[in-house]
């Protein structure tokens, strides 16, 4: 899959994994301001109605990403008769990294210029990236719920300028990815695991990793009076659960029509090994994670 053509199919690969995340958390979201907002129903008669802002946030920043650098060592047999059985070997450095820089689209609400609610989607640049680009970089989409508390500090009568501080606390889901390179057949034009076969010039090999998260986070929102805001925020992601296996991705027969097929990572035709030592489930995380630092800056629309 050459270039152009395998970022389109990780993408639509991602978006499909991302939108049954995305659901979840918004009917999550949808009964918590439906809880919230009963109360204020009743407070509203006596202490005034209360106001509802609408927002949409465009940032971009770091995303929570780390990788450290180890001696990897990729090897795969495909399920191909043995006289046309493949072997593919692959070995590197891994290059250490600190977090993936992507960019976040939010919709979120404020309840009388307090109670801060929203629901975001945040893809890693590396998502985008062609195979080539890919290899040995993490790479995902991020969705996630926040709630938090707007402190304001200093605004001016008609509310046109403003400094205000928020935390906050994130619950997210990231559907990521790390690329172990793509290979082609040797012995013949396709590679089989499984009863799939791959007719692919590059066909690859991903793992691919299931996080939940929760991270603590602060932002500040700065208005300088022309309508949009400007905000900052910085979070420290720490992992709930995650789930990794491996994925193949190429075309099948036909040429076109894109063929996937997931492995779990103790299977007997691949095997992946960090500084000589077999990884599982359990050791993962000594090799990258979706968890650290992210900061981002962006512009606040009100709606």
């Amino acid at each position: 899959m050459h270039g152009t053509r395998l970022a389109p199919t990780w993408l639509k690969f991602l978006i499909r994994r991302g939108i049954q995340g995305g659901v979840v958390w918004y009917f999550c979201s949808t009964m918590l301001v439906a809880q919230t907002q009963q109360p204020l129903e009743k407070n509203s008669t006596q202490q005034g109605i209360l106001t509802l802002q609408h927002e949409f946030t465009i940032a971009v920043g770091t995303l929570p990403a780390w990788k450290a650098e180890r001696n990897v060592e990729f090897r795969a047999i495909d399920a191909a008769p043995t006289a046309l059985r493949d072997t593919l070997n692959s070995a590197f450095r891994s290059r250490a990294a600190f977090g993936e820089l992507g960019f976040t689209l939010r919709y979120g609400m404020v309840i009388d210029e307090k109670v801060s609610l929203s629901l975001a989607a945040s893809p890693y640049f590396g998502s985008f990236a062609s195979e080539q680009e890919k290899k040995d970089r993490v790479y995902g989409v991020q969705f996630d719920f926040t709630a938090g508390y707007r402190f304001t500090f200093v605004q001016s009568q008609s509310a046109s300028w403003l400094f205000a501080v928020e935390p906050s606390c994130r619950l997210a889901y990231t559907i990521g990815g790390y690329s172990l390179g793509y290979f082609s057949g040797v012995k013949k034009e396709w590679l089989q695991f499984g009863e799939t076969k791959f007719y692919d010039a590059e066909t690859a090999f991903h793992l691919i990793d299931n996080n939940l998260g929760i991270a603590p986070c602060v932002k500040a929102l700065w208005n300088p009076g022309g309508g949009v805001m400007v905000v900052a925020d910085v979070s420290w992601m720490l992992n709930l659960s995650r789930q990794t296996v491996f994925n193949i991705a190429g075309v099948g027969a036909d040429k076109q029509t894109v063929e996937w097929l997931q492995k779990p990572l103790e299977n007997e035709s691949i095997r992946y090994e960090v500084d000589g030592r077999l990884v599982r489930q359990e050791s993962i995380n000594e090799m990258f994670g979706f968890t650290r630092l992210s900061a981002s800056i962006g512009l606040v629309f009100r709606l």
